[in-house]
């Protein structure tokens, strides 16, 4: 630290008087810090270590984590398992930055250095374990890091490679501590460094031989040298003397002379005894003091001895010392002074922050006895003064802020104040004082203590106008002129004891502008200024007239608002008048213009309470909205708020006061803001500046590359990665959250964007060159003149690349070419068809033809373009003895498969990475399952002489898989162990149940192994990782590297875990490989178990006969959602088989397909079965499909099933002609499978998002619901049924099923799919809506309510009612009646 940081009390004026004060002076009121703590983000509140960085970041070393903060967010590091780039612990215990600007930490569990550029640390480890819990860092002048321990001493050669050197290795004669414990570490000016220990002082003096001379010493006594408890130190600092200050455990300071190897004092200032104290850390500002941090609080004291002064925390006081027990002092470039404790965080001291005090009067109680201020006066007495309130009536306030004397409102005594709240004051020479409050006017006898009250009085004209006396000026002449709120002005008549009013009169022009007056000025022209509600007033002289200023918004010129709420006369004798919501105003030599001043010149409100002018000739300026500064030769305006220390932002009326040091008090509604104009300086450094955080799509990312972000080298982006945000910080830590931020994107933004967030966004940059600048300014609005700047680069496409551009310009000389022979072909054919005209009709004839045709073969290819293996299975099939043509064909169709098989591989780990995957679960016996997998293997390992084994433990063993998911990771499993096992390899599948300490905790164990190649073992880590591959060179057939990380993905969705161990083959040890699958082998969750389709009816106890506890209906109910439940249900239509096979094969897996060959079959079955969605052709027999989806979209049985359109028929017509029908989709061949599934499936989520709406339609009351959509009337007329039919217990399904008019199939998957509910489970649940609403009225029993809704059996209803609401009946209506109870209470 270089210079003083304590801040001087603010009636003292200037930093330096703060040396002046006596020994033992005690923490002043105007001393302020700021917190930071676990609320503001800070990790813990134990703050070991403090640290600043070359960028301006603070790093606060704590007992939980690490933090780095930038003013405005804390970023907290921790240790991470598995993480070696992290912490190795939580606890750090100190903090270095190095002259080569490199961050250390000192840990519990060993050294970390930070690596900025990715964000992450660089762990160095001890030998020994025990050596690893860093106490102090240190750097000597030749650069070696010095690092402390519970058990040593050593040096860091700070050069690669790294290495750590014991003590005795650098000392001659090999000498070490005898204690081992260091505590801290200190080099001096001479170059010695000094070691503080758990058992004393050492110091190691460096030798021309590079090695150190090692010298002890102890403390006391001063010549013995001996351990005790005193010899502990804990801090050294030197002093400008040469003397070293020391820091013990137990003994305070001791003060220790190099020279004569011993403690020359244990007093470091006259009164301060420190003999008892523990001392955690010293540090020097700079101006010959130190700053002493013990567990009893914080210690400046000067050097040479002659003064001192505590700071403690104080309770009532939230600007002290957040914690006495301090453990480590900081001082950062911009001077200001971090303060970590061990309960209470970080604080932080600035001379530059926080220069506003507060003037506290105490009560009785130690409080402050008023909540808002008022006018304020000095007393007769010495260092005494009047305070009055709005809530608490008249102060006399002695020079200690105690309260001298206390004057309130008695109803039971005349002669008490006439209302507590107090606006307005005025001496009356040494004997008395006027009172002004709202309700009249008191006079004060100082002598006899006695109160006279002047109020209004309806029917004397002689008394007050009004008793809303809101200020009070006595003139030249010794008149007492009064202001009253509703009453005008008027003056006091001593010899009558009466008011002479002189108000608002409508008849008389030059009348005062209001009654409703405000404020009260004599200047030194001895001219009255009256402030009303409505306008300005000047008082003529020697008449009771007035001229008036109002506000026209015709006239810029004219006053800013008619509300006039204040005056001054500054020293120029210019007249300053404050308004509401209109600023502050200044009259000009004309007397008739103003000049104003508001927010837009930066005051905090245009409401102006008050008004005081310093001795430099600035205007204080106080408002609803905190205070200002107003510099009038300048024009500038500088805005305070609650973050420099106003206690007030909202000040009152009247309630300004300057004492006779100069100190300027102003009241408000939070007490009263106290300061010194002269000390409140302003703060001159602007900010540095850094970029903190890179996100793209609002995602924080660490780098764009292994090397992470270098921001002095640009950032390079591609054109997806065009939606970025970039963090900065402005390193202002004095009154933070003033600090403004600006940034702009050349070539993209013509100015500079202002903000209060210190981020620049941007989305969908075009690929191109920019540069970012941004800009920060501290809490004086000081900008820094230098923007920091960041070189971005955003990617072209590789379409919008100058290759590209390259390649279409050749395109389209190419296509002009052709164009141009084209046309000279087309020339040269219309002069010939001139000359022969006929043989002209004839081609073109000819012409249209071929046309015609071509464009019906263009149509008829696309259909057979979708196939690709079928031809092949079908030349397998008809030529099997024909060795060369199977052998053509074997090859094409492992292409083929190939290409399907990965195909098929990437489209399932796509929709395993989105989470679009849903397993089926059904329980499966995994030994059969297996075996039948290995089995379709055999002839293939025949055929690469690969033994083949299928091993189990068990012969059933039935867990709950998706079968077809799993069967994936078997496969995949056994390809990659085919691939890597050579001839007379074995290739095992085994399968064993393990057995926990419970049922639930069983597991299924399949162990797929090989004697293969093995992996290598610095590639086991990563083998699951996406389009990852073991050494791809070694095989041709590699694939995409997505199986693995597909397996495993299904294997973890069934709450499953996958490893692998491997061993690499040698010359003489063969390898393996052995992948390794757990699953659970108990049966999921009810909701995963129990199939869509089934009931989940409460079970009831079996104590009564199941006719009694379910009605008939529910039976039934099952039977007909058999033929609803399982997978969805989709119609293919299509007159080629080939294709309809083949679009069949796309959904088997997910879908239960059913076929038909024409329209008129798909309409007979699509009536019948009503399938979740239709994909159908356009041409086909019979019917062809615009008549098959215009008949559908047309019957109200099917109009809610989506159709998809697929056909050959391209043109913009037939597309158009197939949605008019009512056509959801149309798709055209050849088609890609990817597409027409996800088209599918959107179709299909939309009718979930459908059937959702209608869901909570139905079932938000039972009453009719007016719908306009097909489906929506449907479910209208249901409703209807349902809502009349409540009461009949004997309605049931069969007779829903009359009453709608359709088959019972058809009503129940129609109600299911539009609703996601059976027909039983809506009736149920219409009819116990219905009787929740009717228990909420309590008009009648529960019994009575069970028969209105249909309900046969009481008991049934209340088990259902439970089921539905989870209490009984009785009790929900118990509850409602409770509530409406507290409701009326």
């Amino acid at each position: 630290m270089t210079y003083l940081t304590y801040k001087a009390r603010f009636w003292l004026g200037v930093l330096t008087n703060f040396l002046l004060l006596p020994a033992g002076f005690c923490q002043p009121d105007g001393q302020t810090f700021s917190h930071l703590g676990v609320d503001d983000g800070l990790s813990q509140s134990s703050v070991y270590a403090i640290a600043q960085d070359n960028h301006g970041f603070m790093w606060f070393g704590t007992r939980d984590g690490l933090n780095r903060y930038d003013s405005r967010r804390v970023a907290v590091y921790k240790n991470q398992t598995g993480n070696p780039q992290s912490l190795a612990s939580n606890t750090v215990n100190s903090l270095l930055r190095d002259k080569r600007g490199r961050l250390w930490v000192g840990t519990t569990r060993g050294l970390a250095l930070f690596r900025p550029e990715t964000d992450d640390f660089q762990r160095f480890s001890f030998g020994n374990s025990q050596d690893s819990t860093i106490i102090s860092l240190a750097e000597d002048s030749r650069g070696h890091i010095w690092v402390g321990t519970l058990h040593g001493l050593y040096r860091l050669r700070t050069e690669k490679p790294y290495w750590f050197e014991r003590l005795a290795e650098l000392t001659q004669n090999r000498l070490d501590l005898k204690n081992q414990h260091v505590r801290t570490l200190y080099e001096d000016r001479e170059r010695n460094l000094w070691v503080g220990t758990t058992g004393g002082l050492v110091q190691l003096r460096p030798m021309p031989s590079g090695k150190f001379q090692l010298t002890p010493y102890f403390l006391e006594p001063a010549d013995s040298k001996f351990h005790n408890a005193f010899n502990g130190i804990n801090a050294i600092a030197e002093d400008r003397a040469g003397r070293l200050w020391l820091g013990t455990e137990r003994h305070g300071i001791a003060l220790f002379d190099s020279k004569l190897g011993r403690v020359t004092s244990w007093t470091a200032a006259t009164g301060l005894d420190l003999k008892t104290q523990t001392i955690r850390t010293i540090q020097a500002d700079g101006k010959s003091n130190f700053w002493i941090g013990t567990m009893s609080g914080l210690y400046i004291v000067a050097q040479d001895g002659s003064r001192f002064r505590a700071l403690t925390n104080q309770p009532t006081d939230p600007g002290s010392l957040s914690d006495n027990s301090v453990r480590s002092v900081f001082r950062d470039r911009d001077g200001s002074v971090w303060v970590g404790s061990y309960y209470g965080g970080v604080d932080l001291y600035s001379p530059l922050a926080r220069q506003f005090g507060s003037y506290r009067p105490m009560g009785e109680k130690g409080g402050m006895p008023f909540k808002i201020a008022g006018p304020m006066l000095p007393a007769n007495a010495s260092n005494q003064r009047w305070l009055g309130t709005e809530d608490r009536g008249l102060f006399l306030l002695n020079a200690d802020k105690t309260v001298a004397r206390h004057y309130v409102h008695n109803p039971k005594n005349s002669q008490s104040l006439s209302n507590d709240k107090v606006k307005c004051l005025l001496a009356d020479g040494t004997t008395g004082l006027w009172v002004g409050t709202l309700q009249g006017l008191n006079y004060l006898d100082l002598r006899r203590q006695t109160i006279t009250r002047y109020l209004h009085e309806p029917n004397n004209p002689n008394s007050l106008p009004n008793d809303r006396i809101y200020d009070l000026k006595r003139d030249a002449d010794g008149t007492l002129w009064v202001v009253t709120n509703l009453g005008g002005l008027c003056r006091f008549e001593p010899k009558t004891q009466s008011f002479i009013q002189l108000g608002h009169r409508s008849e008389q022009k030059n009348s005062l502008s209001s009654n409703n007056a405000m404020s009260l000025l004599i200047d030194s022209q001895q001219q009255l200024w009256v402030g009303t509600t409505n306008g300005l007033n000047r008082k003529l002289p020697n008449e009771d007239g007035f001229v008036h200023f109002f506000h026209d918004d015709q006239n810029p010129a004219s006053i800013s608002n008619s509300h006039v709420t204040c005056f001054l006369e500054d020293r120029q004798r210019r007249l300053w008048v404050g308004t509401r919501d209109g600023g502050l105003n200044l009259l000009l030599p004309d007397q008739r213009s103003f000049r104003h001043y508001t927010m837009a010149q930066g005051l905090p409100s245009n409401t102006v309470f008050g008004i005081r002018e310093d001795r430099q000739g600035r205007l204080w300026i106080s408002t609803d909205n905190g205070l200002a500064q107003l510099d009038p030769v300048q024009s500038k305006i500088v805005s305070y708020n609650k973050h420099d220390g106003l206690v007030s932002k909202e000040f009152t009326s009247n309630s300004t006061y300057q004492d006779a040091s100069g100190y300027f008090y102003f009241g408000g509604y939070n007490g009263i803001v106290q300061f010194h104009p002269d000390s409140i300086r302003r703060n001159t450094t602007p900010p540095r500046l850094a970029f903190t955080q890179l996100r793209l799509f609002n995602e924080p990312v660490t780098g764009l590359s292994s090397e992470g972000i270098d921001y002095e080298r640009g950032l390079t982006l591609t054109h997806r990665q065009n939606v970025f945000s970039l963090d900065f910080a402005a390193f202002n830590y004095i009154n933070s959250s003033k600090n403004r931020y600006a940034y702009q994107l050349r070539g993209f933004d013509d100015g500079w964007n202002y903000v209060s967030e210190p981020r620049a966004m941007y989305m969908n940059l075009a690929p191109g060159e920019y540069v970012l600048r941004v800009n920060g300014a501290n809490n004086d609005g000081v900008w820094n003149p230098k923007p920091l700047e960041l070189k971005i680069t955003v990617l072209p496409p590789i379409w919008k690349t100058g290759w590209a551009y390259l390649l279409y310009a050749l395109t389209f000389i190419g296509l002009l070419a052709l164009w141009s022979r084209f046309n000279r072909n087309r020339l040269r054919l219309a002069h010939e068809l001139e000359v022969e005209q006929n043989e002209k009709n004839r081609q073109q004839e000819l012409h249209q033809t071929k046309l015609n045709f071509f464009t019906e073969i263009a149509h008829e290819i696309r259909t057979p373009l979708t196939l690709v293996m079928g031809p092949i299975e079908v030349l397998s099939t008809h030529k099997p003895n024909d060795a060369f043509l199977q052998k053509q064909l074997a090859i094409m169709r492992g292409s083929t498969d190939r290409l399907l098989r990965l195909l098929n591989q990437l489209l399932d780990f796509r929709k395993h990475e989105t989470g679009h995957s849903q397993l089926q679960k059904r329980e499966t016996d995994l030994v059969a399952f297996l075996e039948k997998i290995t089995a379709s293997f055999l002839e293939h390992a025949r055929s690469r002489q690969v033994t083949l084994l299928t091993e189990s433990e068990v012969t059933k063993l039935p867990v709950w898989i998706d079968a077809g998911e799993m069967e994936k990771v078997v496969y995949n499993l056994l390809l990659n162990a085919f691939k890597f096992t050579p001839a007379g390899g074995t290739i095992s599948v085994r399968v064993q149940q393990d057995f926990g300490e419970s049922d639930a905790e069983n597991k299924a164990v399949i162990t797929v192994g090989d004697t293969g190649s093995g992996i290598p073992a610095d590639e086991l880590d990563p083998i699951f990782n996406p389009f990852y591959q073991v050494n791809p060179s070694r095989k041709r057939d590699s694939g995409f590297g997505l199986g693995l990380a597909l397996s495993k993905s299904i294997v973890e969705q069934h709450q499953g875990q996958i490893t692998v161990e491997s061993r690499e083959s040698v010359l003489q040890m063969a390898g393996f490989t052995r992948f390794t699958i757990t699953l659970p082998a108990l049966p999921p969750d009810c909701s995963e178990a129990v199939p869509s389709g089934l009931s989940t009816e409460i079970e009831f106890p079996s104590g009564h006969p199941t006719a009694l506890t379910k009605p008939a209906d529910e039976w039934v109910e099952k039977e007909e959602e058999g033929s609803v439940s399982g997978k969805t249900l989709i119609l293919v239509v299509e007159d080629q088989d080939d294709i309809r096979a083949y679009i069949r094969d796309l959904f088997a897996e997910t879908a239960q397909v059913i076929e038909a060959a024409d329209g008129a079959v798909a309409w007979e079955k699509a009536a019948q079965l009503l399938p979740d969605l239709i994909i159908t052709d356009v041409a086909m027999p019979k019917m062809d499909g615009f008549a098959l989806t215009n008949r559908i979209k047309s019957d109200p049985r099917t109009s809610h099933i989506p159709v998809i359109m697929l056909t050959a028929k391209g043109t913009t017509d037939d597309q158009l002609t197939g949605l008019q029908t009512g056509a959801d989709d149309y798709v055209t061949k050849p088609f890609h499978p990817v597409l027409l599934q996800a088209r599918v499936r959107n179709l299909l989520l939309l009718r979930e998002q459908l059937k959702a709406k209608y869901h909570r339609i139905v079932t938000l009351q039972p009453q009719e619901q007016q719908l306009d959509h097909p489906d929506d009337k449907f479910l209208n007329q249901l409703m209807s049924v349902l809502n009349a039919n409540l009461s009949n217990a004997d309605f049931n399904v069969t007779s829903l099923v009359g009453e709608m008019g359709m088959s019972r199939p058809v009503l129940f998957r129609k109600v299911k799919m539009l609703t996601g509910l059976s027909v039983i489970d809506l009736l149920r649940t219409t009819r116990l809506k219905k009787a929740e609403i009717l228990l909420k009225q309590k008009k009648a029993s529960v019994s009575e309510i069970a028969f209105a809704v249909g309900f046969g059996d009481p008991r049934y209803f209340s088990r259902a009612f439970r089921a539905q609401f989870g209490v009984t009946p009785t009790e929900y209506a118990s509850r409602c009646a409770e509530v409406a109870e507290v409701g009326v209470h």
